[in-house]
């Protein structure tokens, strides 16, 4: 009998023993299990991501409250000239920094008008006038050239004489420039790094930075007018509320 109690003794240790490993193992695998599990789908809907939107002719930067320094280069990377816009106006200076003229914002009631000044303030003109007919004239108010806006957001520009000289036409992600036989005199294209002209030979001859209109950036290599005469002309182009 002893013997009996003493065998089913060892048999009740073992089983218990069995059964506490099994629920230790249980316990275990449910402990993977849980971290091995998925995270649950968020409601929160991803936002979508809107593609990049084309470059336009016309869209360019405000720079009637803004001082800044916009430079021009030619392929190799070497500085051409720089215009430094104030709040009154701006100025153009060189590839080093020697000033060439002075452009300043003037008011009038039939639209706004920039006066151009050489470094030492003598007037070398004026460009301005509606928005839709800008006229230039030299320092004796004689008419150089008169810029029209179209209704295609195209402009033309015409001599003292009433002649077509350039037709500046915007298009997807840049502008043309072409002569009065409708012959292409540039080709302006903007990308998210700059905006490049090329002549009619295909080769890079200014590289603009890229918040500029490519429109804008088309008058400054119109060669029948001064380098002067261009900037304030890309400002007027660039920034239609200049002088207002």
């Amino acid at each position: 009998m002893k013997e009996q109690r003493t065998v089913s003794a060892r048999v009740m240790g073992l089983l218990a023993a069995w059964t506490l490993l099994l629920t230790f193992q249980q316990g275990c695998s449910k402990k993977d299990d849980t971290r091995s599990a998925a995270p649950p789908a968020s409601n929160v809907p991803t936002p979508a991501v809107a593609p990049a939107a084309a470059p336009s002719a016309l869209a360019g930067g405000d720079f009637s409250t803004r001082t800044d320094k916009l430079k021009f280069r030619n392929a190799a990377g070497k500085t051409l000239f720089s215009i430094k816009l104030k709040d009154d106006g701006a100025k153009l200076v060189d590839g080093d920094e020697k000033e060439l003229a002075r452009l300043k914002n003037e008011k009038r009631e039939d639209g706004p008008e920039i006066k151009i000044k050489s470094p030492d303030e003598k007037v070398l003109g004026t460009l301005g006038g509606p928005p839709a007919k800008w006229k230039l004239k030299d320092a004796d108010k004689a008419l150089l050239f008169t810029i029209r806006r179209e209704d295609d957001n195209s402009y033309k520009i015409e001599d003292g004489d009433g002649a077509l000289v350039y037709r500046l036409k915007p298009r997807d992600g840049g502008a043309d420039v072409e002569d009065a036989a409708k012959t292409t005199l540039f080709k302006v294209t903007a990308t998210a790094q700059d905006v490049s002209i090329r002549n009619a030979a295909n080769e890079v001859i200014l590289i603009a930075p890229s918040r500029i209109a490519p429109i804008a950036a088309a008058c400054l290599v119109l060669d029948r007018l001064t380098p002067p005469q261009r900037a304030a002309l890309f400002l007027l182009v660039d920034q239609p509320k200049a002088g207002k």
